[in-house]
């Protein structure tokens, strides 16, 4: 079955998933004062819960990354084992608002929540958030991105109900 998805970015940084939410608890505890966490200091064992969901992906310039971690739940929601690719050899398998948030999330050091909307040929819809986390050292671009991604089964979102954000880097 043909899948049409339809991404936004929310203007907040606050998700509805109790993983997500989860997650950037995590990564605010782990960072302290500073602007961003390191890798190092977000072990898996912190994200155990939340690991079959997450991407981690290396900056290799600020317009690619390549992807050094999936998680089981990406690898079968598609199809796939990204790891030791770069995000701009999938082609269309990531639209280029999640290409944008993966570069925004580097460049402005800042996390990125993005919703999504499948709609299956047969109508049936789900909802996917993915967040988007910036990890480095402070002052600097972000050295690499952690992502996560969960799904739930809902209806549609309408297009008057949209929001895009602008994220460029002030």
């Amino acid at each position: 079955m043909a899948l049409k998805h339809v991404y936004c970015i929310r203007p907040q940084c606050e998700p509805s998933n109790e993983l997500l939410k989860e997650l950037l608890a995590t990564r605010n505890a782990k960072r302290g004062v500073h602007e961003l966490p390191t890798r190092a200091e977000l072990m898996p064992r912190d994200l155990k819960k939340v690991l079959p969901f997450v991407t981690l992906a290396r900056v290799v310039d600020d317009d690619d990354f390549e992807f050094r971690i999936i998680g089981e739940e990406v690898i079968y929601a598609y199809g796939e084992n990204f790891t030791g690719r770069r995000l701009s050899a999938l082609g269309d398998k990531v639209t280029d608002l999640v290409k944008h948030a993966y570069r925004s999330t580097a460049l402005a050091r800042k996390p990125v929540l993005l919703e999504g909307w499948f709609k299956e040929m047969d109508l049936k819809a789900f909802r996917r958030e993915i967040l988007l986390l910036p990890l480095g050292l402070s002052g600097q671009c972000a050295e690499y991105v952690l992502s996560a991604g969960v799904y739930e089964r809902t209806r549609p979102l309408g297009a008057q109900q949209r929001v895009v954000a602008d994220l460029t880097p002030a």
